[in-house]
C-alpha cells in the first residue's frame, strides 16, 4: 500500500515538473518573440522594407530629374551642356553620399550586434567560471564536513 502511495506521490511531482518545464518553455518563447520584433523593428529602422521603399522612390525622382535635364538640354538648349553634365554629377553624388549614410548606419547596427554578442559571452563565460569554482571547491571538501574549511596559513589553534 505505501508502494502505491509513494508512485502516486512520484507521479504528482514529475506532473509538476512537467508544468513548470511547460511555463519556463512559454516563457523562453514569448520571450524570444519579443526580441524578434525589437529586432525587425530596429532593422526596419536601420534599412528594412520601408527604408527600401523611401530609397527607391528617392532613386527613381534622382533618375527622372537627371534624364529631364539631359533630355532638355539636348532638345531645346537652354543651358551650356556643361552645366547639364555638372548637374548629374551632383545628383550621382547626393546619391553616394545617401549611400555612404545607410552603410554607416548599418555599420554602427553591426557593431552593436557583435559588442552585445561579445559582453553576453563574457557574462556567461564569468559564470561558468564561477560554476566550475563552486564545484571543485564542494568536490574538494571531505564528505563527513560540513563546516568551511579554514584558509592555508590561519591558525586555529590556541597557544
Amino acid at each position: 500500500m505505501t508502494d502505491s502511495n509513494d508512485s502516486t506521490a512520484d507521479d504528482g511531482q514529475a506532473e509538476e515538473r512537467a508544468k513548470n518545464a511547460e511555463e519556463l518553455l512559454q516563457e523562453e518563447i514569448k520571450l524570444y518573440q519579443r526580441e524578434h520584433t525589437n529586432v525587425d523593428n530596429m532593422l526596419g529602422k536601420l534599412g528594412g522594407v520601408q527604408s527600401h521603399k523611401k530609397e527607391r522612390i528617392l532613386n527613381v525622382i534622382i533618375l527622372c530629374i537627371a534624364i529631364a535635364a539631359f533630355a532638355l538640354n539636348i532638345m531645346f538648349k537652354l543651358v551650356d551642356p556643361i552645366y547639364t553634365v555638372e548637374f548629374g554629377i551632383l545628383l550621382i553624388s547626393i546619391k553616394i553620399i545617401m549611400l555612404i549614410h545607410s552603410l554607416s548606419k548599418m555599420s554602427h547596427f553591426n557593431f552593436w550586434i557583435l559588442h552585445s554578442i561579445d559582453l553576453r559571452i563574457n557574462d556567461i563565460a564569468r559564470k561558468q567560471d564561477l560554476l566550475e569554482h563552486r564545484l571543485q571547491t564542494k568536490s574538494a571538501k571531505p564528505a563527513g564536513e560540513g563546516k568551511e574549511t579554514e584558509a592555508p596559513g590561519s591558525k586555529s589553534d590556541k597557544d
